[in-house]
């Protein structure tokens, strides 16, 4: 579980925030051996700011398959060392 204290919903949330606590919630449990749960987040100021409201016309569209990630790392590599190949 992951606590944000504060998010720009818009630009933050969904494009940067939450897929980052999910890749790296996956390569911790890909590390310790373990199988990938749930990524649950608590928010507390979620806010949207007037000149972004154009930017939330994207909810209205068709959303796409779900990505797949893929760890290609050793599970003795140290995950402070993965590079862009090892996802």
């Amino acid at each position: 579980m992951s606590y944000m204290r504060s998010s720009d919903a818009p630009l933050a949330l969904f494009s940067w925030n939450i897929p980052q606590q999910a890749v790296l919630l996956s390569i911790l449990a890909h590390h310790l051996g373990l199988k990938r749960g749930q990524l649950i987040v608590s928010l507390g100021d979620v806010h949207i700011y007037s000149n972004q409201l154009r930017i939330l016309d994207i909810l209205n569209r068709t959303p796409l398959a779900f990505p797949i990630l893929n760890i290609k790392a050793s599970v003795d590599k140290n995950p402070a060392d993965y590079t862009s190949s090892d996802i």
